[in-house]
């Protein structure tokens, strides 16, 4: 007979568990997707930051296509020159890779 009672108050609280567990859910999904739409999810933010140093190498593109092959291939000396005098990486990110791509389209016939 005790075990007759225990069950049905024990499927009501399972029942209830879950039922706060989806309220929980639900909540913590709204705060999410509005906090989200106040600011972006992860990788629109880093794509927002990275379109930056996009546009930075597309606005080099019609310089370095104006180069000869000569002076193409001088700018990576240059470029390793400015890391030793103690640039930083970033600091030679946005004109290595305009070289690295103008050299990829003349040599491979890609543009990346």
């Amino acid at each position: 007979m005790l075990e007759s009672q225990l069950w049905p108050s024990l499927a009501r609280a399972c029942a209830q568990a879950r039922v706060n567990r989806r309220k929980a859910l639900t909540l913590s999904t709204f705060g999410m997707s509005l906090l989200t739409k106040i600011f972006g999810s992860r990788n629109q933010r880093l794509l927002k930051q990275l379109q930056k140093s996009v546009r930075a190498i597309n606005a080099l593109e019609p310089a370095l296509e104006k180069l000869s092959d000569d002076e193409l291939k001088a700018k990576t000396p240059e470029l390793q020159a400015r890391l030793a005098a103690g640039a930083t990486t970033d600091d030679i990110l946005v004109e290595a890779f305009a070289v690295c791509r103008e050299a990829s389209r003349r040599v491979l016939k890609m543009r990346h």
